[in-house]
């Protein structure tokens, strides 16, 4: 536990000192975001565009995590997440600033955005996931999920989905047709019905 402690403070010290613009706290046995830091990170909040928790056994994200990590500066913001379990959350908050706040920040650019979920335990998406309007890869791959997620139909700028080694029977390809951004849909090593697929005039990239 002392070794994960110096740890994090290392690696905080280090972002602060340097005003870096990636935080790495994975493989930092933390079950959840240090309160601690919040205060300490505070006057270089502005300037941090990623932030790495893989490898932990945080089990939620509180809107204080989010709340803190509002603005970002540059022409790219990466939101690569890891946790073990979103669905014990009763304030689990994907995006880092709402939509809204977005368009009031002028110095805010999200220019690309990935999710990356991979790994856990999910059997299925929030529902705050369709409010993720400037998602363009998702992965959710090694996860629980027995059915294709509905909610990711309706994110017109979405472009890849990366859903591998779950357990998915059916999939909508009617519906995936219609989303006028995609261009890959992964869902090897899922029992996909496969005779039962109407493949014909797909215009994306289905990997079974």
């Amino acid at each position: 536990m002392a070794e994960a402690v110096a740890q994090v403070a290392r690696r905080v010290n280090e972002v602060v000192e340097s005003g870096g613009n990636h935080l790495d706290l994975s493989d930092c046995s933390l079950n959840a975001f240090p309160i601690g830091l919040y205060v300490v990170l505070k006057p270089v909040a502005q300037n941090i565009h990623s932030i790495n928790l893989a490898n932990n056994e945080i089990k939620a994200l509180t809107s204080k995590f989010f709340n803190t990590f509002t603005y970002v500066k540059g022409l790219e913001y990466q939101c690569n997440y890891r946790i073990n379990n979103i669905e014990q959350s009763t304030h689990f908050h994907i995006l880092p600033v709402h939509p809204s706040s977005a368009l009031k920040n002028t110095k805010l650019k999200l220019l690309h955005w990935e999710l990356n979920l991979a790994g856990n335990t999910l059997q299925r998406l929030p529902d705050e996931v369709n409010t993720l309007i400037q998602l363009k890869s998702i992965n959710l791959s090694k996860n629980k999920i027995q059915d294709f997620p509905g909610n990711l139909l309706d994110i017109k700028t979405l472009e890849i989905i990366n859903l591998e080694d779950n357990q998915i029977t059916d999939v909508p390809v009617d519906k995936l047709s219609c989303m006028p951004s995609l261009q890959s849909v992964n869902l090897k090593a899922n029992p996909i019905n496969k005779d039962s697929l109407e493949l014909l005039g797909i215009k994306f990239e289905l990997l079974i």
